[in-house]
């Protein structure tokens, strides 16, 4: 009895049981956070439904700020279809608003529709020539269209721009990316069978996942920030 009191008189239990908690409130609170999250998409999804069909009647009645608003809220629940077909309404009353054809070129990104983003993303540097965003974005185009020139000199404008160096050292020494075969795994000196582990990647620099590997985040836009991670399935 006297040993166990002394354990609970020890300032270093006290310490540790202070540290615990701090741990499991801030996992609670990310737990919370990320079902919150996941719960206001699925309502956010569920009401955009409604605008599956939109006619451009109905965009018309709109403000800008509501058809603006709608186009961020399709934007929000990964609905860039929708999302796209309310901006291109936008752009043909505002077809200088660089923000709307930025917004038009990430929706293109996001459906596979590369050079079109390219083309919109061209037109906003014409007028803004130092936009930061536009730059990363483009560079990221340029990579997967396996342009390595191009992206190499939108990455040494970038460089003027803010701290880009390590990623154009990236570009400059970039090859090809050979993705690591993992023949045979064990946990606990018990070998797990090959079909049972898949990989997939973390960005370094956003948190973003991907099962499909690029040495560019698509997210962010960072080079060499994709780190292979493995799922296995027990």
């Amino acid at each position: 009895m006297d040993l166990i009191l002394s354990y609970y008189r020890n300032p270093i239990f006290g310490i540790l049981v202070l540290i615990s908690l701090v741990l499991i409130i801030a996992l609670a609170q990310i737990i919370f956070a990320s079902l919150k999250e996941n719960q206001t998409n699925k309502n956010i999804k569920k009401y955009l439904a409604n605008f599956n069909a939109i006619e451009p009647k109905y965009l018309s009645s709109l403000s800008f700020d509501e058809r603006l608003n709608l186009a961020n809220g399709f934007f929000k629940a990964s609905m860039f279809l929708e999302c796209k077909y309310v901006l291109i309404n936008l752009l043909n009353e505002f077809a200088n608003d660089k923000d709307l054809l930025y917004l038009l070129s990430v929706c293109d990104l996001r459906l596979g529709l590369l050079n079109d983003a390219k083309q919109n993303l061209l037109k906003i540097l014409k007028s803004r020539a130092r936009d930061e965003l536009a730059l990363l974005c483009l560079g990221y185009i340029h990579f997967k269209l396996n342009e390595i020139n191009e992206c190499k000199e939108v990455y040494k404008c970038l460089c003027v721009l803010g701290d880009y160096e390590k990623d154009l050292e990236f570009i400059n020494n970039y090859k090809s990316f050979n993705t690591k075969s993992f023949k045979e795994i064990k946990i606990d000196n018990e070998t797990i069978n090959p079909n049972n582990i898949s990989q997939f990647y973390l960005c370094k620099n956003c948190s973003s996942q991907s099962i499909f590997y690029t040495p560019f985040c698509s997210q962010c836009f960072k080079c060499d920030t994709m780190q292979a991670n493995l799922r296995i399935r027990i």
